[in-house]
């Protein structure tokens, strides 16, 4: 039994995306001068990002961590994976 589906036309969402930011793009820019209109200002965007994201329609959960597992690994291992992964910043050298 085949279960895939053959679609023959794909809906990207770029164009949407790009469509709705040239619409709705900096309306919300900070435009006060005082503190207490940087604070309403930054609670109201506040809101607004957490509506973006999706917030509302998350389910919240218990935040109740616990330790799974513990390695030991040489620091020297450690330094040299973030210099690999993140470039070569700093010196890497151990003493």
């Amino acid at each position: 039994m085949d279960r895939t589906v053959k679609v023959d036309t794909y809906y990207g969402s770029l164009e949407g995306m790009l469509a709705k930011y040239d619409k709705y793009a900096r309306q919300d820019a900070f435009h006060g001068t005082t503190l207490n209109e940087f604070c309403a200002w930054q609670k109201k965007m506040r809101n607004t990002l957490g509506d973006l994201i999706g917030l509302p329609y998350m389910e919240s959960c218990p935040l109740n961590p616990s330790l799974i597992e513990v390695k030991e690994v040489a620091l020297r291992s450690v330094l040299t994976y973030f210099a690999q992964y993140f470039g070569e910043t700093q010196n890497t050298k151990t003493e």
